[in-house]
Parts: C-alpha cells; sequence; structure tokens
C-alpha cells in the first residue's frame, strides 16, 4: 500500500490510522507477531525514519509490545480502551451510577495489566 501525499496529514499519521484500523478490523490479533521495521516500511512504502515513528506511537498506545527476543507483539489495548470507553459513556449517560463505574474500573484496571502479561 502507497501512502500519497495528498493531505497536510503526516505520513506517519497515515499508516498509524490505517494499522489501528487493521487491528480493529481483527487482522492482528492479541499475541500477534507484528511487522518489523523493515517490512512496515516496505508495506507502506515510507522511509525507515517515518516507520520508526509509527512504532514509537504503536509502543506508546501500547498497542504493540517490543522485546529483542521476539520482536513486536500486538498487546489488544486498543481494542481494551474502545471497550472501556463504551462503558464509561454509557454510565455517564446514565446519573446514580458511580459504583457501577468504579466497578468496571477495577475490572478494566486487571484486563489491562493482563494484556501487558503482569499476570497469567
Amino acid at each position: 500500500m502507497h501512502v500519497k501525499k495528498q493531505t497536510r496529514t503526516p505520513k506517519w499519521q497515515t499508516v498509524l490510522t490505517a494499522v489501528l484500523e487493521q487491528i480493529d478490523r481483527g487482522e492482528y490479533a492479541p499475541g500477534d507477531r507484528f511487522l518489523t521495521l523493515r517490512e512496515l516500511g516496505a508495506r507502506y512504502c515510507v522511509s525507515e525514519v517515518t516507520a520508526q515513528r509509527v512504532f514509537r506511537e504503536l509502543v506508546a498506545r501500547r498497542v504493540i509490545a517490543t522485546s529483542r527476543r521476539a520482536g513486536a507483539t500486538v498487546t489488544g489495548a486498543a481494542q481494551t480502551a474502545t471497550i472501556y470507553l463504551c462503558l464509561c459513556n454509557e454510565l455517564f449517560a446514565n446519573p446514580g451510577r458511580l459504583d457501577q463505574f468504579r466497578e468496571i474500573d477495577s475490572f478494566m484496571t486487571g484486563v489491562r495489566q493482563g494484556a501487558d502479561g503482569r499476570f497469567a
């Protein structure tokens, strides 16, 4: 896929959006091996510097985790964040449900920790 420079949006943001959409569609499942820098650059026809920026953003957003031995793997954090936001929106739309929010917040904290590999 070639990233065309038709808008003022930086290439790295265009690639990042495309990758996040692929993850949302399930093309990369939690635990799947993610592309290397070289593979990412080749797939989207971008430089290694641009691919590195995309990687940094994915790691910062906890969408992928990197390891020297295993490379990069998908964490599932993007899906977790989406579920969490939907639940929060539902609770805030219904006043008087703060206790449920606390329960869900506690549950989602556990889910995020599990996605980070903190418990089996």
